[in-house]
């Protein structure tokens, strides 16, 4: 279009610079869609150990390729722009430059509020106990810095990872690696993993499928699943919460929960222990392990064990019955309590205690 297509209806002096202003148009249509590309930002990252910090968004973390983890970090919220991305040394960290943050995340759902200690250099601590650092409250709603980022973190073979996150969700997908997982209000999930496992949640639950390494997790409040674990140590801890888990294999399996109920299926283990402080303990096993020490306060204890166990029991019940599926030889009987042996007794030991509730061995089905 010449200046003399313009219509009259603009002023002459826009007309004598109409081609001028059409291209400075385009230079700011250009400029704005490489502003909105700076909410996608790539940052490569190399060490022994990495770490990433940040408090609201989601984390995917995949296998990459190469010998760097790189970190594909996408902003998000009307105040995203304030968010800055610090890289040094191993070490990513999203920095918010605020006491408030509003996160809004309507795939989350619900509302929350929740607050931590960020330190000096933006990395912050998911222990309730620790304020180490200036008090800085995330939540759904209200006033603050609107502002998240959601990170694809994609990690290469056998590297060792920690990622620490705030406010969101942490999901992962097959690869090798050893993974330390902390986050303070998320759930976690973990699918298809070769390597260690640490897994912290202060509110929120951890799922943790096909798994081949030492396992690791601890709930404040939410529940463990598990399916297709094999390691030497599986270590589970909830405050309060139901600790539950199918194919689980290990040398040392220990599970514990201040309130809420431990059940497996197909557990096969060398050393068991398993304890509630109130809620029930369900396990069934694919072979008599060498020590099961079982413990309950308000809760009963049902024990399957494969055909033909030879193994010693110890049995004792604050209010509940005792029973068996299988013939006790019998050292010890007193109320509310039985001690003998299962067979020649020379497998393995189980040492089983109720506060309230009753006691049962029976048979695999």
């Amino acid at each position: 279009m010449t200046t003399s297509q313009v219509p009259a209806l603009i002023p002459s002096a826009v007309r004598r610079h109409g081609i001028t202003l059409l291209a400075g148009a385009a230079l700011l249509s250009l400029a704005t869609v490489q502003l909105g590309a700076q909410a996608s930002e790539r940052h490569a990252l190399r060490g022994e150990l990495v770490e990433i910090w940040n408090l609201a968004g989601r984390a995917t973390v995949e296998a990459g390729t190469g010998s760097e983890v790189v970190v594909e970090v996408r902003r998000g919220g009307s105040d995203a722009s304030r968010l800055q991305i610090e890289v040094r040394d191993g070490r990513l960290v999203v920095r918010y430059p605020d006491r408030d943050i509003v996160y809004r995340d309507e795939r989350r759902g619900g509302s929350f509020e929740t607050r931590l200690h960020v330190r000096n250099d933006g990395t912050f601590s998911n222990d309730w106990d620790d304020r180490d650092g200036r008090s800085t409250r995330i939540r759904s709603s209200g006033g603050g810095l609107e502002a998240y980022a959601d990170l694809v973190i994609r990690v290469p073979r056998n590297q060792r990872l920690e990622l620490n996150l705030g406010v969101g969700r942490i999901e992962t997908s097959e690869m090798t690696a050893n993974l330390t997982l902390r986050t303070r209000v998320s759930h976690i999930a973990v699918r298809g993993l070769t390597g260690e496992l640490v897994a912290r949640t202060g509110s929120g639950g951890v799922t943790a499928e096909r798994v081949k390494g030492d396992v690791d997790i601890s709930t404040g409040s939410g529940g463990v699943d598990l399916r297709e674990i094999e390691g030497q140590v599986v270590k589970l801890r909830a405050g309060s919460g139901t600790v539950e888990g199918d194919r689980v294999n290990a040398d040392r399996f220990d599970a514990n929960t201040g309130s809420g109920g431990v059940e497996m299926r197909a557990l096969g283990a060398n050393e068991i222990r398993a304890g509630t402080g109130s809620g029930g303990v369900r396990l069934e096993l694919t072979k008599v392990a060498a020590t099961t020490m079982i413990r309950t306060g308000s809760g009963g204890v049902r024990l399957a064990l494969p055909a033909s166990p030879n193994v010693e029991v110890d049995v004792t019940t604050g209010s509940g019955g005792i029973s068996s599926d299988f013939p006790v030889t019998m050292d010890q009987v007193r109320r509310n309590s039985l001690r003998g042996t299962i067979g020649t007794g020379a497998d393995g030991r189980i040492r089983a205690s109720s506060g309230s509730g009753g006691v049962r061995l029976v048979k695999r089905p």
